[in-house]
């Protein structure tokens, strides 16, 4: 039993590390864990031995060590959803002459599974596996869009509300209203609210009647005055038919 017991604390660690790319103070994770100072520095320190955590002089933190961040990394990288994911973002940046980025909902946050960069990039997210909150971007509010408002408050009941800019929604209202814009054009924008330099367009990906990730193509605040976005959207659509006929052999 207390292997067992071991073991789940194990993974409330990681899961928490995962979820704070800047570390956790050791007050931090034993409060997580809400174990004895002793129990909670004789797991750090086994994952920290293992590389699994590493210390932050500077921070007083602890944050994902290599072997995590390896194993992550080598997860993110399979699988046939994401092959085909890095397939589409290349194929669009090529054909949009930007860069492009997919990824899945996890509650109220974005995971990138795949990115493409043309040219210069203006992406606040330059590593895969990264998270952004789902409510300042275009590939976020996009997946969010196939939920009810009901749904959606529920979400965010317990998350607090994160603005990344100055033009990032203030509150969850903005973002329901926007949102019945985006269920019925098919596609969501997003106006430098990750980042004050980029502006987005995003497309789900549909199996089976459900959203199971979101695309987009990244614009600098220049290029979005004179993009146009029926060209740009046409293109998205004629990727998403072609991934969306590829999953379905696959999945």
């Amino acid at each position: 039993m207390a292997k067992v017991k071991s073991a789940e604390r194990t993974l409330r660690l990681l899961e928490a590390i995962s979820h704070h790319s800047k570390g956790l103070s050791f007050s931090d994770i034993q409060q997580i864990l809400n174990t004895p100072k002793s129990s909670t520095f004789s797991l750090i320190q086994e994952l920290v031995e293992n590389d699994y955590l590493s210390f932050n002089d500077n921070a007083k933190k602890y944050v994902a060590g290599s072997n995590f961040i390896k194993l992550a990394a080598n997860f993110i990288g399979s699988g046939d959803l994401v092959q085909e994911l890095k397939v589409l973002t290349n194929e669009l940046s090529i054909r949009v002459r930007t860069t492009s980025h997919a990824g899945i909902l996890d509650g109220t946050e974005v995971i990138y599974l795949a990115r493409s960069e043309h040219f210069e990039n203006y992406s606040l997210m330059k590593q895969i596996g990264g998270r952004l909150p789902a409510s300042c971007t275009a590939i976020g509010k996009m997946l969010l869009s196939q939920y009810s408002d009901e749904t959606i408050r529920e979400l965010y009941r317990d998350s607090p509300w994160r603005m990344l800019t100055a033009n990032s929604k203030k509150n969850i209202d903005e973002l329901l209203e926007e949102l019945r814009v985006f269920r019925q054009q098919g596609f969501s924008t997003e106006h430098q609210e990750a980042s004050e330099t980029s502006n987005c367009i995003a497309m789900p990906i549909v199996q089976n009647g459900k959203m199971i990730a979101s695309f987009s193509c990244t614009f600098s605040t220049e290029e979005m005055e004179s993009v146009n976005i029926n060209t740009v959207v046409e293109m998205m659509r004629n990727c998403k038919q072609e991934i969306e006929s590829r999953l379905e052999l696959l999945l």
